[in-house]
């Protein structure tokens, strides 16, 4: 959901539970590539080939990128603040207002927020740590997993702290990783190689490393992984009770974002494809619009939309399936 060192600050990184991640400097894995939209704010870069072109202004409150935790929900907007619901008690669904986001990544019930200043700001329930702030001023992504976070670092390397009891928050030091993606108990990284390692829990095979030499973005769920490929394809592997865990062979996959019981594609038509758990509706495909982004959460699905608004839908216990409308500026 692997990113240049070129791209903008608001840039969708292909991979992992959080959805449209920024890179600041990355090196990217063999098969990634971006085109970019012009927004109101900025720009977004969007999947390269699928001739969407730019989209019309879409307001000044925009979303940019979208990710879905566990019970809640947050927006990344584009004027540098994010819009967050759902949630519990734990302050997860917090709205963040400081205008300098450039990414977001919602977790089991914490929320981290990566700056354009290269610190991270987390909030939300942190009894093991999980929702302490980095200031290194060097991270470049961030990805907020079940009770723990990971931070991807500027050097290549990934700085991860909470829960790690299964050594999920263990750092990782090769000096290659291009990104990262924060699991329940488990945690994967993409390396410059376009290969993946994971480390943490690994009952079912979840953490198992992709050796191909051609993964361009991976995404971490609960006990399930699913590797995207230069190829369009998806390989999944570990826990499989729902069919979450099935590859993907349609060669036109430009993203994937993998739930608790589900996994979800952004395909290059604009539409998302799911499967796996389905008793809220959560794994349903969409197709109303062109999607630019999906994000898989615990029992929900949320698509950002070329129009700056977002669709989501399934689980909707404490709201974390409302929509986000893009505000537009009335002409005239």
């Amino acid at each position: 959901m692997a990113v240049p060192a070129h791209f903008p600050l608001r840039a969708l990184l292909l991979a992992s539970l959080l959805v449209a991640v920024p890179l600041l400097a990355a090196a990217p894995p063999t098969g990634a590539s971006t085109e970019t939209a012009s927004w109101c704010l900025g720009d977004v870069p969007v999947p390269a080939g699928l001739g969407w072109g730019d989209p019309p202004c879409a307001g000044v409150f925009a979303a940019t990128a979208v990710s879905a935790g566990d019970l809640h929900t947050c927006v990344l907007l584009s004027t540098g603040n994010v819009d967050c619901y759902g949630g519990r008690w734990f302050v997860e669904a917090e709205d963040y207002t400081g205008g300098d986001a450039v990414a977001v990544s919602a977790g089991g019930s914490h929320t981290c927020v990566l700056l354009k200043s290269g610190n991270v700001h987390c909030y939300g329930a942190n009894w093991s740590g999980q929702a302490a702030d980095y200031l290194g001023g060097d991270a470049v992504a961030v990805s907020a997993g079940g009770d723990h976070t990971c931070v991807l670092l500027s050097t290549g390397d990934v700085d991860c702290y909470g829960y790690n009891r299964y050594g999920q928050a263990e750092d990782y030091t090769g000096g290659d990783a291009v990104a990262v993606s924060a699991g329940m108990y488990h945690t994967c990284v993409l390396l410059s190689t376009g290969n993946v390692g994971c480390h943490g829990h690994d009952e079912y095979g979840q953490a198992g490393a992709y050796s191909a030499g051609n993964a361009v973005a991976v995404s971490a769920g609960v006990y399930h992984t699913c590797v995207l490929l230069s190829t369009g394809d998806l390989d999944c592997y570990g826990f499989n009770h729902h069919g979450q865990a099935e590859d993907y062979t349609g060669g036109d996959a430009v993203s994937v974002s993998t739930g608790w019981g589900h996994t979800c594609m952004l395909l290059s038509t604009g539409h998302v494809h799911c499967y796996g758990a389905n008793m809220h509706g959560q794994a349903e495909g969409h197709a109303g619009g062109i999607a630019i982004a999906v994000s898989a959460g615990a029992a929900h699905t949320c698509v950002l939309l070329i129009t700056g608004s977002v669709d989501c839908y399934g689980w909707t216990r404490n709201g974390q399936n409302g929509d986000y409308v893009a505000v537009i500026p009335r002409v005239g």
